[in-house]
Protein backbone atom coordinates (compact mmCIF):
# COMPACT_ATOMS: atom_id res chain seq x y z
CA UNK A 1 0.00 0.00 0.00
CA UNK A 2 1.40 3.57 -0.84
CA UNK A 3 2.10 5.83 1.76
CA UNK A 4 -0.40 8.31 -0.07
CA UNK A 5 -3.26 5.75 0.75
CA UNK A 6 -2.24 5.15 4.21
CA UNK A 7 -2.31 8.37 5.17
CA UNK A 8 -5.47 9.07 3.54
CA UNK A 9 -7.33 6.23 5.44
CA UNK A 10 -5.46 7.08 8.78
CA UNK A 11 -6.87 10.92 7.66
CA UNK A 12 -10.70 9.25 6.84
CA UNK A 13 -11.03 7.61 10.15
CA UNK A 14 -9.64 10.29 12.51
CA UNK A 15 -12.15 12.45 10.86
CA UNK A 16 -14.95 9.77 11.51
CA UNK A 17 -13.28 9.46 15.16
CA UNK A 18 -14.20 13.66 15.44
CA UNK A 19 -17.37 13.73 14.20
CA UNK A 20 -18.70 11.27 16.26
CA UNK A 21 -17.35 12.91 19.15
CA UNK A 22 -18.20 16.80 18.55
CA UNK A 23 -22.03 15.56 17.41
CA UNK A 24 -21.94 13.91 21.02
CA UNK A 25 -21.23 17.31 22.45
CA UNK A 26 -22.50 19.65 20.17
CA UNK A 27 -26.35 17.38 20.55
CA UNK A 28 -26.13 17.00 24.48
CA UNK A 29 -29.21 19.68 26.05
CA UNK A 30 -30.20 20.62 28.63
CA UNK A 31 -33.91 20.01 29.04
CA UNK A 32 -36.12 22.10 31.88
CA UNK A 33 -38.44 21.64 34.32
CA UNK A 34 -40.36 24.15 36.48
CA UNK A 35 -43.49 26.06 37.49
CA UNK A 36 -43.86 28.91 35.97
CA UNK A 37 -46.53 31.28 35.86
CA UNK A 38 -48.81 32.00 32.31
CA UNK A 39 -46.77 33.98 30.00
CA UNK A 40 -46.45 34.47 26.34
CA UNK A 41 -45.69 31.39 24.83
CA UNK A 42 -47.35 29.17 27.98
CA UNK A 43 -48.32 25.65 27.36
CA UNK A 44 -50.02 23.84 29.86
CA UNK A 45 -47.37 20.68 29.09
CA UNK A 46 -44.50 22.70 28.61
CA UNK A 47 -41.35 22.33 25.88
CA UNK A 48 -38.37 21.92 27.81
CA UNK A 49 -36.88 25.08 26.96
CA UNK A 50 -35.86 27.47 29.55
CA UNK A 51 -38.74 29.87 28.82
CA UNK A 52 -41.42 27.17 28.31
CA UNK A 53 -40.21 24.40 30.36
CA UNK A 54 -41.62 20.62 31.23
CA UNK A 55 -43.86 20.53 34.08
CA UNK A 56 -43.35 17.16 35.44
CA UNK A 57 -39.70 15.89 36.00
CA UNK A 58 -40.16 12.28 34.48
CA UNK A 59 -41.42 13.95 31.16
CA UNK A 60 -38.25 15.86 30.84
CA UNK A 61 -36.40 12.62 31.79
CA UNK A 62 -38.28 10.62 28.89
CA UNK A 63 -37.21 12.58 26.11
CA UNK A 64 -33.10 13.23 27.71
CA UNK A 65 -30.65 11.20 25.44
CA UNK A 66 -27.43 10.30 27.18
CA UNK A 67 -25.02 13.49 27.66
CA UNK A 68 -28.22 15.35 28.54
CA UNK A 69 -28.59 17.42 31.55
CA UNK A 70 -32.56 17.83 33.32
CA UNK A 71 -32.53 20.76 35.04
CA UNK A 72 -35.52 21.02 37.82
CA UNK A 73 -36.31 24.59 39.23
CA UNK A 74 -38.00 25.01 42.84
CA UNK A 75 -41.16 23.89 43.22
CA UNK A 76 -42.83 20.62 44.71
CA UNK A 77 -43.10 17.90 42.39
CA UNK A 78 -46.12 14.73 43.32
CA UNK A 79 -44.48 12.37 41.08
CA UNK A 80 -42.42 8.89 41.43
CA UNK A 81 -39.46 9.18 38.74
CA UNK A 82 -37.19 6.49 36.82
CA UNK A 83 -33.96 7.93 35.43
CA UNK A 84 -32.22 6.87 32.62
CA UNK A 85 -28.99 5.68 32.16
CA UNK A 86 -26.28 8.43 31.08
CA UNK A 87 -28.81 11.20 32.32
CA UNK A 88 -27.61 13.88 34.61
CA UNK A 89 -31.14 15.32 36.70
CA UNK A 90 -30.27 18.40 38.91
CA UNK A 91 -31.78 19.87 41.41
CA UNK A 92 -31.70 24.25 41.54
CA UNK A 93 -31.10 25.89 45.07
CA UNK A 94 -33.38 25.91 47.45
CA UNK A 95 -34.14 22.26 46.64
CA UNK A 96 -36.69 21.68 44.62
CA UNK A 97 -39.25 18.86 46.65
CA UNK A 98 -40.38 15.69 45.10
CA UNK A 99 -43.42 14.14 47.38
CA UNK A 100 -44.78 10.94 47.67
CA UNK A 101 -48.12 12.04 49.34
CA UNK A 102 -51.46 13.34 47.12
CA UNK A 103 -50.24 11.72 44.11
CA UNK A 104 -54.14 11.47 42.94
CA UNK A 105 -53.29 8.78 41.02
CA UNK A 106 -55.03 6.10 43.65
CA UNK A 107 -51.71 4.41 44.06
CA UNK A 108 -50.23 5.49 47.74
CA UNK A 109 -46.80 3.27 47.65
CA UNK A 110 -43.90 3.11 45.93
CA UNK A 111 -40.42 4.97 45.78
CA UNK A 112 -40.04 7.98 44.95
CA UNK A 113 -37.23 7.41 42.44
CA UNK A 114 -35.75 4.56 40.86
CA UNK A 115 -32.32 3.77 39.17
CA UNK A 116 -32.25 0.49 37.48
CA UNK A 117 -29.18 -0.54 34.97
CA UNK A 118 -27.86 3.08 35.41
CA UNK A 119 -24.26 3.80 34.78
CA UNK A 120 -21.45 6.44 36.89
CA UNK A 121 -22.28 8.95 34.55
CA UNK A 122 -25.95 9.11 35.75
CA UNK A 123 -26.16 11.73 38.25
CA UNK A 124 -29.17 12.95 40.86
CA UNK A 125 -28.35 15.62 42.80
CA UNK A 126 -30.01 18.66 44.44
CA UNK A 127 -33.62 17.35 45.71
CA UNK A 128 -35.51 17.08 48.57
CA UNK A 129 -37.34 13.72 48.92
CA UNK A 130 -40.40 13.69 51.05
CA UNK A 131 -43.29 10.95 52.27
CA UNK A 132 -42.13 7.80 49.93
CA UNK A 133 -43.91 4.67 50.77
CA UNK A 134 -42.70 1.68 49.50
CA UNK A 135 -40.95 -1.89 51.20
CA UNK A 136 -38.01 -1.71 50.07
CA UNK A 137 -36.64 2.05 49.25
CA UNK A 138 -39.16 4.47 49.70
CA UNK A 139 -37.25 7.11 49.29
CA UNK A 140 -34.82 5.87 46.66
CA UNK A 141 -34.27 1.90 45.03
CA UNK A 142 -31.35 1.24 43.51
CA UNK A 143 -30.34 -1.49 41.26
CA UNK A 144 -27.62 -2.82 38.85
CA UNK A 145 -26.48 0.61 39.30
CA UNK A 146 -23.54 2.83 39.60
CA UNK A 147 -25.00 6.37 39.71
CA UNK A 148 -23.83 9.22 41.79
CA UNK A 149 -26.02 10.95 44.34
CA UNK A 150 -25.54 14.21 46.00
CA UNK A 151 -26.79 16.86 47.58
CA UNK A 152 -30.20 15.50 48.41
CA UNK A 153 -32.01 15.04 51.80
CA UNK A 154 -34.53 12.24 52.65
CA UNK A 155 -37.08 12.94 54.81
CA UNK A 156 -40.07 11.24 56.30
CA UNK A 157 -39.87 8.07 54.04
CA UNK A 158 -41.10 5.09 55.71
CA UNK A 159 -43.91 2.49 54.56
CA UNK A 160 -46.14 4.00 56.91
CA UNK A 161 -45.63 6.35 59.96
CA UNK A 162 -44.26 5.02 62.94
CA UNK A 163 -45.07 3.36 65.90
CA UNK A 164 -48.66 1.96 64.76
CA UNK A 165 -47.86 -1.64 64.79
CA UNK A 166 -51.42 -1.98 63.35
CA UNK A 167 -50.51 -0.94 60.08
CA UNK A 168 -47.30 -4.30 59.88
CA UNK A 169 -43.94 -3.46 59.33
CA UNK A 170 -42.44 -0.30 57.98
CA UNK A 171 -41.38 -2.37 55.36
CA UNK A 172 -38.85 -4.70 54.27
CA UNK A 173 -35.72 -2.33 54.46
CA UNK A 174 -34.28 1.09 53.69
CA UNK A 175 -36.43 3.71 54.15
CA UNK A 176 -34.25 6.02 52.92
CA UNK A 177 -32.53 4.59 50.27
CA UNK A 178 -32.89 0.34 49.41
CA UNK A 179 -30.04 -0.86 46.86
CA UNK A 180 -29.04 -4.23 45.45
CA UNK A 181 -26.54 -5.66 42.54
CA UNK A 182 -25.25 -1.68 43.25
CA UNK A 183 -22.36 0.78 43.69
CA UNK A 184 -23.30 4.23 44.14
CA UNK A 185 -21.77 7.29 45.39
CA UNK A 186 -23.77 8.50 47.41
CA UNK A 187 -22.28 12.07 49.01
CA UNK A 188 -23.35 15.19 51.23
CA UNK A 189 -26.78 13.83 51.44
CA UNK A 190 -28.99 14.38 54.71
CA UNK A 191 -31.17 11.68 56.02
CA UNK A 192 -33.70 12.44 58.37
CA UNK A 193 -36.83 10.31 60.25
CA UNK A 194 -36.48 7.79 57.68
CA UNK A 195 -38.29 4.37 58.78
CA UNK A 196 -38.04 0.79 58.36
CA UNK A 197 -37.96 -2.64 59.26
CA UNK A 198 -34.26 -2.53 59.45
CA UNK A 199 -31.74 0.30 57.97
CA UNK A 200 -33.81 3.25 58.56
CA UNK A 201 -31.80 5.38 56.27
CA UNK A 202 -29.88 3.00 54.32
CA UNK A 203 -30.52 -0.79 53.74
CA UNK A 204 -28.58 -2.96 50.92
CA UNK A 205 -29.41 -6.61 49.50
CA UNK A 206 -26.50 -8.65 48.09
CA UNK A 207 -24.25 -7.72 45.36
CA UNK A 208 -23.70 -4.40 46.58
CA UNK A 209 -20.62 -1.77 47.60
CA UNK A 210 -21.70 1.64 47.89
CA UNK A 211 -19.77 4.30 48.36
CA UNK A 212 -20.97 6.88 51.60
CA UNK A 213 -19.24 10.20 51.90
CA UNK A 214 -20.01 13.04 53.88
CA UNK A 215 -23.78 12.42 54.55
CA UNK A 216 -25.74 13.26 58.19
CA UNK A 217 -27.98 11.13 59.46
CA UNK A 218 -30.88 12.32 62.21
CA UNK A 219 -33.63 10.61 64.12
CA UNK A 220 -33.98 7.26 61.43
CA UNK A 221 -34.29 3.73 63.15
CA UNK A 222 -35.83 0.43 62.62
CA UNK A 223 -38.92 -0.27 64.31
CA UNK A 224 -38.62 -2.10 67.43
CA UNK A 225 -41.53 -4.13 67.17
CA UNK A 226 -40.28 -5.37 64.11
CA UNK A 227 -36.54 -4.94 63.97
CA UNK A 228 -34.10 -8.05 65.86
CA UNK A 229 -31.17 -6.77 67.53
CA UNK A 230 -28.80 -7.40 64.63
CA UNK A 231 -30.36 -4.98 62.48
CA UNK A 232 -29.10 -1.94 61.90
CA UNK A 233 -31.37 0.49 63.40
CA UNK A 234 -30.27 3.71 61.03
CA UNK A 235 -27.48 2.07 58.52
CA UNK A 236 -27.82 -1.83 57.25
CA UNK A 237 -24.45 -2.45 55.38
CA UNK A 238 -21.75 -4.51 54.45
CA UNK A 239 -18.99 -3.33 56.51
CA UNK A 240 -17.88 0.03 57.76
CA UNK A 241 -15.36 0.70 54.68
CA UNK A 242 -17.68 1.83 52.69
CA UNK A 243 -18.65 4.68 55.13
CA UNK A 244 -15.76 7.46 54.67
CA UNK A 245 -17.33 10.41 56.51
CA UNK A 246 -20.77 11.32 58.53
CA UNK A 247 -22.38 12.69 61.41
CA UNK A 248 -24.74 10.75 63.28
CA UNK A 249 -26.40 12.91 65.62
CA UNK A 250 -29.75 11.29 66.91
CA UNK A 251 -32.15 8.57 66.63
CA UNK A 252 -36.17 8.55 67.72
CA UNK A 253 -36.64 7.36 70.86
CA UNK A 254 -39.49 5.13 69.66
CA UNK A 255 -37.15 3.79 66.75
CA UNK A 256 -34.14 1.12 67.65
CA UNK A 257 -31.57 3.22 69.11
CA UNK A 258 -28.48 0.47 70.00
CA UNK A 259 -27.84 -0.74 66.88
CA UNK A 260 -26.59 1.69 64.53
CA UNK A 261 -24.86 -0.87 62.63
CA UNK A 262 -25.79 -4.23 60.86
CA UNK A 263 -22.22 -6.01 59.71
CA UNK A 264 -23.43 -8.62 57.00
Amino acid sequence: MKRGTTFCIMGVALSVVLTLVFSTVAFSRTIYVGDLKPSVGFSWSGSGTSSDPYRRIQTAINVARRGDIVRVRLGRYYERITLKDGVRVLGSSPKPVIDGENRGDGEPRGSIVTAVGVGSDTEFGGFKIINGKSEMGSGMYIENSSLKVYKCVFANNAFHTPPDPSLGPLGLGGGGIYMTNASPVIEDCIFRNNGSGCGGAISMGSGSNPQIDGCTFESNGAHQAFSRDDEGGVLDLPTLEVVQSISMITADPLLRTVNFWKIL
